[in-house]
């Protein structure tokens, strides 16, 4: 056991030194109270933020008067029909817009992705209703 605590105590970093090699100095005192000072205040000046927090509220009206968005976007499904490719939109407050395909240009795509057929321009798309599979009815 005590071959394990010598072998431990090689790593110890905080070792003590003797009493005789030590001598206080001025430059020594002066330097440790101006740390401790220093460690005191910064000590009080943290206590004293993190106990005076304030709240603070404020409103911002966007000045905008529009009241449409445009956003321009590219998607390319090649295994989906158009009649099926709609768009939901979700703003910030969490307000839910679905199927919003007005305005949306659709083509047709060959099997490379080029442009074949325009499908038209939606003014207004229905809701798409699916059919429940065989299986689950």
């Amino acid at each position: 056991m005590s071959k394990a605590k010598t072998n431990l105590k090689v790593v110890d970093l905080f070792r003590k030194i003797p009493a005789d090699l030590t001598e206080a100095t001025l430059v020594g005192a002066t330097l440790s109270i101006a740390a401790g000072v220093f460690m005191a205040t910064l000590f009080a000046v943290e206590l004293w933020a993190f106990l005076s927090t304030t709240v603070e509220t404020g409103v911002a009206l966007d000045s905008n008067v529009d009241t449409l968005l445009r956003i321009n976007f590219n998607v390319t499904m090649l295994d989906l029909q158009c009649e099926y490719a709609t768009v939901d939109i979700v703003d910030a407050l969490g307000t839910n817009s679905m199927n919003v395909t007005k305005n949306v240009e659709k083509w047709q795509l060959d099997a490379a992705g080029r442009r074949m057929i325009f499908q038209g321009r939606n003014r207004e798309q229905k809701a798409i209703h699916h059919e429940a599979p065989s299986r689950y009815k």
